[in-house]
């Protein structure tokens, strides 16, 4: 599995352009993770977005302050962002398992 996916500029990405990344990156998440029936590729999706939300709100305690020391000595803005591009891209992959 070499393919690349070319990095997006975010502040330029139109909806049609986010979707066909999205489905690049669906389809080799697949292959690199293949699961069982469809309804199992659903939960593992369902599973991946709690996993991706979890880390999206520890994020954003850190950015309110809320965690402990050691959270807050790593917080960067850079990691909030990269988390709330984590949970949009699994919300879009959940969406095309749905179809």
């Amino acid at each position: 599995m070499n393919k690349r996916i070319k990095p997006i500029d975010p502040q330029n990405i139109t909806l049609e352009e986010l979707m066909k990344q999205s489905l690049e990156i669906h389809e080799l998440v697949s292959l690199a993770f293949p699961v069982g029936t469809k309804n199992e590729s659903i939960y593992a999706r369902m599973l991946k977005l709690m996993e991706e939300l979890g880390e999206l709100a520890n994020e954003v305690l850190a950015k309110l302050g809320l965690q402990r020391q050691s959270k807050l000595d790593k917080f960067t803005d850079r990691q909030l962002e990269d988390e709330y591009g984590d949970v949009l891209l699994t919300v879009l992959m959940l969406g095309i398992e749905l179809n």
